[in-house]
């Protein structure tokens, strides 16, 4: 139900069942640092015979309703067609506590939206010869190597940007006020840089390999990676807004994070990978680093890439590889490439605990589309995405609203299941401190069981199975220093290659209050007989 502008948030609350401390926050006023759909940024009405308005209304009226149905503290859009920006926008609290409204220079974590970014970042020494997309790069950050568990080449500047090294899932996330020290990036590539499948050979979203680009960006340049995307990627770009981590120039104006289930303020939280989630900016910000992108040579950003490299960056370079149960999405060097309702697009989601953004761009259209929140709410960000894309796209409108609902993806069969890994395997997880024996029994009747260690035996919950990738969660830890600081379960990511399952066990904090952890281990078993 759309909430009128003159009812009190306190209605809202009693019918939404928000937090007794939300009791006497008034609903911002509505449209904070609007900009004209038909106007320039300066507020003069366009001239040109080509200009055109949109009517963003709707889409107003949505957020707002978004606001109020679904407890997020605030949203803030930018959209920009053939170099101008239509209209920008934040709405609802930047900040619950202190009812500051947002704005369109409000300043939000981006998440994951930080690689391409990061990515930009690298184009700029591959362009001054300092890196090679195909050297491998642990000609970059010696002393640090990866650890490849069999003799295979070495993954590649370009795997690394492209989620294709075989490199695991991973992230950590150390906040406020915990005794949770952060080590070294060399440390963390000691411990988990590992490379569990030939380079190239699977598509495996992985925060750590943007983390070794930013610790590789840096150890090249000389810089910190905060100093260096500063003066190599923000400044030239008159990205005012945007900074690694919150300095203390933009502290005021950064949009702390709620939790999308208590809705509580979340405490600060830094990154063992900072290269893939830490960069912080605003919307009007990140909608003109889409422009820069587009080509669109604003004359206040100077060209830090020429052309081709942003081409490339936007070539599919995943293409061959094999993603399992995790959907297959095209993806670039930073950027995702897909076809939305008809049209070629390439972007970057972030979603996290207390972050959802999104920077969608249409390069035939030379459109670029901005979304950002702060808390964990990816389908409204993509929803009001979309609607704004609907409302400057007459085609792509007609697609959105004519389109059929998707049915749910078909189970694996489980005959197919059964027949690939019925049967008795027994191996090894090795962790950056032991090696821990690891059994699975794969039942007739589909159960899977799971023995590591001397724990106890535990079922394998939430399973997935596709492509020969076995995926699946059970009760038990893994015994390192860092991850048994938090209580755990193991997430099992397998690969059946002949007679082997080779992956990744990892501790990960999905039951916990706060999120802190996948922390990966590497683990392979070999089938053999069953059990007696």
């Amino acid at each position: 139900m759309l909430t009128p502008l003159g009812v009190s948030c306190v209605v809202c609350i009693v019918l939404l069942g928000y937090p007794a401390s939300f009791l006497g926050q008034a609903q911002p006023p509505s449209g904070q640092a609007s900009r004209n759909d038909c106007k320039t940024h300066s507020g003069d009405v366009k001239r040109d015979k080509a200009a055109q308005c949109y009517d963003f209304e709707p889409i107003r009226q949505l957020i707002q309703r978004k606001l109020a149905e679904n407890a997020i503290p605030s949203i803030a859009v930018a959209v920009a067609k053939d170099g101008r920006i239509l209209w920008e926008q934040g709405f609802g609290w930047a900040d619950r506590e202190s009812r500051t409204p947002a704005t369109a220079d409000t300043i939000y974590s981006l998440a994951s939206l930080t690689k391409p970014f990061t990515a930009t970042g690298v184009m700029e020494l591959v362009e001054e010869h300092k890196v090679d997309l195909d050297a491998p790069i642990d000609k970059y950050i010696a002393p640090a190597v990866l650890t490849y568990e069999r003799e295979w080449r070495k993954a590649s500047v370009r795997e690394v940007l492209s989620h294709t090294a075989g490199l695991p899932t991973f992230y950590c996330f150390h906040y406020e006020g915990e005794n949770d020290p952060m080590v070294s990036m060399q440390e963390t590539i000691r411990r988990y840089g590992l490379v569990a499948h030939k380079p190239g050979s699977v598509w495996e979203y992985t925060n750590l390999g943007y983390g070794i680009l930013d610790y590789m960006t840096s150890r090249i340049s000389g810089l910190s990676w905060a100093d260096y995307m500063r003066s190599r990627v923000f400044l030239p770009l008159k990205l005012q807004r945007t900074s690694v981590g919150i300095t203390q120039e933009v502290q005021k104006l950064v949009a702390p994070r709620y939790d999308d289930q208590t809705h509580h303020r979340l405490p600060p939280f830094d990154f063992d990978h900072r290269g893939a989630s830490a960069i912080y900016s605003s919307v009007h910000d990140v909608v003109r680093f889409g422009m820069f992108q587009l080509k669109d040579n604003l004359p206040d950003q100077q060209r830090i890439l020429a052309d081709s490299a942003i081409d490339e960056m936007m070539r599919p370079a995943n293409a061959e590889a094999f993603s399992g149960t995790q959907h297959k999405k095209l993806y670039g060097l930073g950027w995702y490439i897909e076809t939305d309702h008809g049209y070629e697009t390439v972007g970057h989601e972030g979603a996290m605990v207390g972050s959802a953004t999104i920077l969608k761009l249409f390069p035939n259209e030379n459109l670029a589309i901005a979304v950002l929140t702060n808390t964990f709410n990816e389908w409204a960000v993509v929803d009001v995405q979309q609607q704004i894309a609907a409302a400057v796209l007459p085609k792509y409108a007609a697609a959105l609203h004519t389109a059929t609902p998707k049915p749910p993806p078909t189970p694996p069969s489980p005959t197919k299941l059964l027949s690939d890994l019925v049967g008795h395997w027994a191996g090894k997880v090795q962790t950056w401190m032991s090696t821990i024996p690891i059994t699975l029994e794969c039942k007739p009747d589909g159960d899977i069981h799971v023995k590591l260690g001397d724990q106890l035996e535990s079922v394998l919950n939430e399973v997935e199975y596709q492509d020969g990738n076995l995926v699946g969660r059970f009760a038990g830890n893994i015994a390192t220093e860092d991850a048994m600081r938090h209580p755990h379960s193991v997430v099992l990511n397998v690969w059946l290659e002949k007679n082997e399952l080779r992956g990744e066990a990892s501790a990960a904090t999905w039951d916990t209050e706060l999120n802190y952890f996948e922390l990966p281990s590497y683990v392979e078993l070999s089938r053999g007989e069953g059990r007696k």
